[in-house]
């Protein structure tokens, strides 16, 4: 028998969790699967911990974990380390997912065909704006723009990958995602899998509705959005790539005024919502990332030129999730006094 593990990282949003809890009750599940569904809680003070616990599906078990660091990738590291399953399936607190979301998101992985999915993430139609980008839509995690023959990356709102992954990329990267620099989390990870060989397959017949929260439309959002967006590629340069930019405070200069003379027009007639224009969301995305790398770069790396598992284990849960592969888990000690 298959068995998947369905993984959902939530903090302080019980009302849109138990949207998501009762939808996943009408799913299917494919004939020869056993699936548990695993909520970690990072750190709510609301009411999730009793709607996870009230949660009783007819088609799925359902577990709670609490995992006090804040970050999702701290969450998605325990929710690795919790979930025992040949298939493991990510999704957010925040989606609908169609009948058949699991059975065709799985096929590919079950047929042999990919080690790793991406399904489709469609915005839900009231959050839908005329003025909506390719660029923008995919910042709200939409996957229209994705090659559905070669998708460049996996999308964390709804992806799964066969356990095995996990013997050559143990963990998420703890200082990528929401609570540390923001995003990336999942684009790294993507990047890993192409180079360790792995085969990542799209399958937009798995659906699921995205309702994220209306305020993520304001201009505050985008701007905060490029400019999280500018630190992790500042990240990714210094830490995976190891690239070197040369003159690097006349990197920022140069980005400053480029900012100044996208924003000084704008600013003039700044909307009260909307998205930012393009040319500057990308100006603060550059000078973001200018800025970051000023400080990122007299930091010791964190990998191997390219590497896919983190030279250091502090403050990482990676021990925990290397189940079955001894020689990274002896490397990654777990750490103490997590709950479940």
């Amino acid at each position: 028998m298959t068995r998947a593990s369905i993984i959902i990282c939530t903090q302080n949003r019980a009302d849109n969790l138990r949207r998501t809890l009762a939808a996943m009750a009408g799913i299917s599940v494919p004939a020869g699967m056993s699936v548990e569904m695993i909520i970690v809680d990072n750190g709510s003070t609301d009411e999730t911990a009793a709607v996870v616990r009230d949660c009783a599906l007819a088609n799925m078990t359902v577990k709670y974990a609490l995992e006090e660091h804040k970050g999702k990738s701290w969450a998605l590291n325990r929710g690795l380390a919790e979930a025992d399953a040949d298939i493991l399936v990510f999704t957010d607190d925040d989606v609908i997912p169609a009948q058949d979301w699991l059975t065709r998101l799985c096929a590919p992985i079950i047929g042999g065909a990919a080690d790793a999915v991406v399904g489709s993430v469609k915005m839900a139609p009231h959050l839908d704006r005329p003025w909506m980008t390719e660029t923008h839509r995919a910042w709200l995690a939409d996957t229209d723009g994705l090659d559905a023959r070669n998708p460049e990356r996996l999308v964390g709102a709804n992806m799964a990958f066969s356990r095995s992954v996990l013997e050559k990329i143990p963990a998420f990267d703890i200082e990528l995602g929401p609570g540390a620099l923001g995003f990336g989390e999942e684009t790294l990870l993507s990047e890993q899998m192409r180079l360790a060989g792995y085969r990542i397959f799209a399958a937009f017949d798995a659906k699921v509705e995205h309702h994220f929260d209306e305020n993520r439309l304001e201009p505050a959002r985008w701007a905060d959005a490029a400019k999280k967006r500018g630190r992790i590629d500042a990240y990714m340069a210094h830490h995976w790539a190891h690239d070197t930019w040369p003159n690097p405070r006349w990197l920022a200069c140069v980005a400053s005024l480029q900012y100044l003379r996208h924003y000084l027009p704008y600013s003039i007639n700044k909307p009260k919502s909307g998205a930012m224009p393009l040319s500057l969301l990308n100006a603060t995305r550059h000078l973001h990332a200018a800025i970051h790398y000023l400080e990122v770069r007299k930091k010791p790396r964190n990998y191997e030129k390219y590497g896919l598992v983190r030279r250091s284990a502090a403050g990482s849960d990676t021990g925990r999730v290397a189940k079955g592969n001894p020689a990274i888990a002896a490397s990654y000690p777990a750490r103490e006094g997590s709950k479940v």
